[in-house]
């Protein structure tokens, strides 16, 4: 807008009416909302003005109307891995107060969720170098993913490698060791490729190198630039 007098005013009272009827909700912004989800898994995207997803974000959090709880959750879970890459720690704890408040208070959600949800808390805990704390949560975590398949192996391979870098900052280096070995060989097991892969490769890669053990980190270098078997 060029100037004030482009501006389109509205009364107050028309305003507030017109919020109260076409108040959004989540079946209402499903396009919207799946549009900001999908584009929050880009995690290898790079956006420049990520801020404004992150604002835009939290604008829907103090607004929608939760109509529809199962496609909110996995609508939170969805945009918080996208803003823990930009180390957006106020959004990141605004997201997950609102998962707490569906999955802990209002008992929605699955035995997945829950293991999120603690896997997020304790991220938030490793950002505050709270790495003792973040230990114990995330093997909570873990608890509620103790028997691993073909569904959720990506999911507890994540959180082991999550496990084993807290250790590692917490100078827990054999604890660091057991849960990074357990990340890789289900990574191995079920054949999961994903940026997440990228991650956790990294990060064992660059821990047995500290441990003098380059032969290994080598090997563990060449398991994420295979290509997976058909």
């Amino acid at each position: 807008l060029d100037s004030d007098s482009d501006m389109i005013y509205i009364h107050g009272i028309l305003r507030d009416l017109a919020g109260n009827e076409l108040k959004p909700s989540v079946t209402g912004c499903r396009t919207m909302l799946e549009h900001i989800r999908i584009t929050c898994l880009q995690q290898g995207k790079d956006i420049t003005d990520y801020n404004k997803i992150f604002e835009c974000i939290l604008s829907i959090l103090s607004r929608i109307e939760v109509d529809d709880s199962k496609t909110w959750i996995l609508f939170l879970e969805d945009v918080f891995g996208y803003m823990d890459k930009y180390c957006a720690q106020y959004c990141m704890e605004e997201i997950v107060q609102e998962m707490d408040y569906w999955i802990r208070e209002n008992g929605i959600g699955t035995d997945k969720d829950i293991a999120l949800l603690l896997d997020y808390r304790a991220s938030l805990c490793y950002m505050g170098k709270q790495y003792k704390k973040a230990i114990k949560i995330q093997k909570k975590a873990l608890k509620y993913a103790a028997s691993v398949d073909a569904r959720n192996a990506h999911l507890v391979s994540n959180l082991y490698a999550n496990l084993g870098s807290y250790y590692l900052a917490d100078k827990q280096m054999k604890e660091a060791k057991e849960s990074m070995e357990q990340a890789v060989a289900i990574v191995k097991k079920y054949r999961i490729y994903s940026h997440d892969l990228i991650m956790l490769i990294r990060n064992y890669g660059a821990f047995l190198q500290m441990s003098g053990d380059l032969k290994a980190a080598g090997k563990t270098v060449i398991l994420a630039t295979s290509k997976p078997e058909a």
